[in-house]
Formats: C-alpha cells, structure tokens, sequence
C-alpha cells in the first residue's frame, strides 16, 4: 500500500454502519484534509477494498459491526495492507478492550463523543508511519551494502588468493625456460659435436621463445589491469593474418602430432578494418590454448560473415571443460588455480587477454565445450 503523499488528499477508508456517523466523520475530515474518503458497512465489501489494493493513508473501524468487529478488521488490515495506521472509533469501548487492540498493532481508539482529536491522531499516526517507512528503507539499504561488501570482500580474497597461486605457477613457468637455456648452454659450451650443439641450440631457442611468451603475456595482462589498452585500427588482409598464425605455431602441432587445420576464408571475409597485431593475438592464444589441451586430433579455425560482423571459431578435440567453469574461464588468474594447469603448463593468462582484446575491438567472445568432446570458441568483431 502506498503512505499519504505531500500536499496530496488523505486517503480513508473507513468500516462503519451507521450512516450518520459516516457523515459525520466526514465533515470532521473534510475541514482538516482534501479527502479520498471509502466507506464500507460490512466485512466482505471491507475485504474487497484490502485486497483491491486500493491506496490507502489510514483504516478507521467502528468497534461493533453485525457481522464484524474492530480485532477481526484489524487482524485483516494487517494481512493485506501492515503499514497502514489502523484507528478504532467506538462509541463504547472499555479500557481493557482498547488495550488489547493497541497490543494487536492498532494506533490509536477514540470514542465517538471525543472526536475532536481525531485529525491529531491520524496526524500522528502518519507521522509515525513516514518515520517507519524512512527506518525501514535505511535499514534495507543498510543490509544491501552489508551484502555488497561481503561480496565485494569475497571477491577481494578471492582475488588475492588467484593472485598468489599464479605468481606461485608463474615462478615455476619462468625457471623452466631459464634452467633450460643455462643448462644446455653449458652443455653447448663443453661439446664438440656439431649434432649435439644443434640440438642445443634448438632447445635453446625453443625455451627463449617461451620465456618470451610468458613475459609478452605478464605486459599483456599489465596493460589491460592499467587499461592501457591501444587499438590501431588498420585495412587488414585475413589471409596474412591466417597464414602467419599457421607459420608460427606449425613447428608446435608437429611436436605434438596434433593436426592444424585452416579453413577457407570465403570471399566476403578478406578484408576488413581492425587492429591486426590484436586479431593475430586473439587467434594464437585460442589456438595455442586448444593445441595446450589436445593431445590427438586437431585444433581447427575458420571464419565467416554475417550482417557485418566477421564469426571467427576455434574448435578443438581436447579434453573439454565442465559446464559449470564456463562462466570463470575467461577470468584473470582463474585458470591458474585448476588442477590441470600444472598438468598442462601455462601461465593460464592466454584467454583473458583474447577476451580483453576482442571486447576492445567492439567484439564479443564465447564459448561451447562439454568434458570429452572438445570446445569450440567464438569471437566476433565488427568489419
């Protein structure tokens, strides 16, 4: 139920089955207040008014009705509209009856020889109400932002707690690459065997290249929590981009003896305006990610157009990720924490930075994926 707006008329329904008291009361009101005033003279049509929701400021009832009486219309006053202020007029009420009325939640009981103070009690007992309405929206709104700083405590600890278990797998992802290169340079160094010292080399070469990786990923990721993120948007050639994705990460599938398959681009796909070095970004970290998970099969890429927007996909037949990590995967140090990071290596950053840089470039990403059947995921941005 709606409370008495200000300068608004006073809304009144009043239960009563006299007649002239009805008048009566109404005079009295009408020189105090502008007035919407109810009468009703039974308990059906009482009830009807209650449950037509009708707006109301105050309830006023007589104590004795034939087929009602002021406990029953107070005890249905409150169940259909509480924060109303309930008043009893009575022209007989004795002191324990009216007692047990203010007990059951009613304001206020005036006997009908002393109705002059009736406008100061309904003014009373509005005021009291706006002071319960005021009091209950500020504890409401209390409780609110007591829940939104659990959450947001929550989320703080959940966050440090991320923070900490990456930097803890991002020690092991960096020594790994460094005990690479300072072991087999050594070895490099004692051995005369051209064949060996290719081999070093490469290995070499190979623990530069992810040692690289992972520092480009840790700026990446640097920039985005800055929101430094720059977009140079430039007429671009999918091809290219396409092709040099395939030339960089071919040597990585062959290790694996995983398939790389690139679709073909259809001919409204060729060209489009957008950052390139992002795009190549996005398609290598999918990819990469993909290939990290897949142990037989292929990873699989391809795109298309559709009312402007370029859909790109990168499917897989890896391991697949459960329905209920769909919603996190994209989060930042969230992979980190799962079991199958340490398994599968990583810094667990890759998917964060694509979602960041497709969301940059005015695009959206998702994903389709179930345990044992792989996962495909979807980026779209505009041409």
């Amino acid at each position: 139920m709606e409370t008495k707006k200000q300068n608004g008329a006073l809304r009144v329904l009043y239960l009563e089955d006299s007649k002239l008291d009805v008048e009566l009361l109404r005079t009295i009101l009408e020189e105090a207040y502008q007035l919407d005033f109810t009468s009703v003279d039974n308990r059906q049509a009482f009830e009807a008014v209650l449950q037509s929701k009708k707006p109301l400021d105050v309830i006023l009832s007589d104590y004795n009705l034939p087929d009602v009486d002021a406990p029953t219309a107070l005890a249905l006053a409150k169940k259909y509209c509480p924060d109303i202020p309930f008043i009893c007029i009575s022209g007989t009420i004795g002191e324990e009856k009216a007692v047990d009325l203010l007990k059951q939640g009613a304001v206020d009981y005036i006997l009908k020889d002393r109705m002059a103070r009736l406008t100061s009690s309904i003014d009373r007992a509005l005021n009291e109400a706006e002071e319960k309405r005021i009091l209950a929206e500020a504890q409401e709104a209390l409780k609110q932002q007591n829940k939104e700083l659990r959450i947001a405590k929550q989320k703080a600890e959940e966050s440090d707690h991320l923070k900490s278990v990456f930097l803890s797998n991002m020690s092991h992802e960096v020594r790994t690459p460094m005990n690479g290169i300072v072991g087999f340079s050594e070895l490099l160094i004692r051995s005369d065997d051209p064949i060996k010292q290719e081999k070093y080399v490469r290995t070499i070469q190979n623990s530069c290249e992810q040692l690289m990786h992972i520092i480009n990923s840790i700026v990446d990721i640097s920039l985005i929590e800055a929101d430094q993120v720059h977009v140079n948007k430039t007429e671009v050639e999918l091809e290219h981009i396409f092709n040099y994705v395939n030339s960089i990460l071919q040597e990585d599938f062959e290790r694996k003896s995983v398939h790389l398959k690139q679709l073909e681009i259809p001919e409204n796909c060729c060209e489009l305006t957008t950052d390139a070095s992002k795009l190549t970004q996005i398609l290598t970290n999918l990819i990469s990610n993909g290939l990290k998970f897949t142990s037989q099969g292929f990873v699989e890429y391809g795109v298309r157009r559709q009312n402007g927007t370029l859909h790109f996909h990168v499917r897989d037949t890896g391991i697949g990720i459960p329905e209920e990590k769909h919603p996190v995967i994209f989060e930042r140090f969230r992979q980190v924490e799962e079991g199958n990071t340490r398994k599968y290596g990583g810094s667990g950053l890759g998917l964060s930075i694509a979602k960041s840089f497709v969301e940059a470039l005015e695009g959206q990403i998702w994903l389709q994926s179930k345990p044992g059947e792989g996962s495909t995921f979807f980026f779209s941005i505009p041409v």
